[in-house]
């Protein structure tokens, strides 16, 4: 994340926004097309905030900015940084359940970044954040889109909007978060604004 003085035409600050532990209660992911299904918990893992979107609001004279953590991963002809965790030598003291964790029933499938040795840090955090202006984080929706997705419309879930694709995303940045649009209600002094968050199909 960039910040600007317009004035000037100078960079203030260069900040980057942290990872998600999904480790953490409530903020679980499925991490395998192949576990037999529906299959949310705690992992291991970190996912790195790489929106795909951001919009803002303010609310009672402050300003927020709102992520739809996506996620991609920077390939070229000279760095490939996408790798399974089953294709890793993963530190045994790091990641004392080595083998079990590679498993494709558990993380083996997981799609990660090559760079980190030490931890594992999947692409996008499968999530909607919302911050305060100097980056700190004021709210995630945690596990949210994946779960809500499994209870409202189970044949789609982590797919390319298909039944026959059901769960082929779950070991690639899950539902995807793809865009945000902020809502003002447009009574004066009405509630705070309200969000939504579009997902990819493909």
């Amino acid at each position: 994340m960039a910040t600007l003085d317009l004035t000037t035409g100078t960079v203030i600050r260069l900040s980057n926004l942290g990872f998600k532990d999904h480790a953490a209660a409530g903020a679980g992911l499925d991490a395998s097309d192949r576990d037999g299904g529906i299959n949310v918990q705690s992992w291991p893992v970190r996912g790195a905030y790489m929106p795909d979107a951001i919009a803002s609001f303010t609310a009672q004279g402050r300003t927020y900015l709102v992520t739809a953590n996506e996620g991609d991963a920077r390939d070229s002809a000279a760095f490939g940084d996408e790798v399974r965790v089953g294709d890793l030598t993963l530190d045994p003291t790091a990641f004392p359940k080595a083998a079990a964790l590679q498993a494709n029933a558990a993380l083996g499938r997981l799609t990660v970044s090559r760079v980190d040795a030490d931890r594992l840090v999947a692409f996008g955090a499968r999530s909607l954040s919302v911050w305060s202006t100097d980056l700190t984080r004021v709210a995630d929706t945690g596990d949210l889109f994946e779960r809500r997705t499994a209870e409202l419309v189970p044949t789609a879930f982590n797919s390319n909007g298909t039944a026959s694709t059901f769960d082929t995303r779950s070991d690639n940045k899950g539902p995807e978060p793809e865009g945000v649009t902020v809502a003002t209600p447009p009574s004066a002094g009405g509630p705070s604004p309200s969000w939504g968050w579009s997902a990819r199909a493909g």
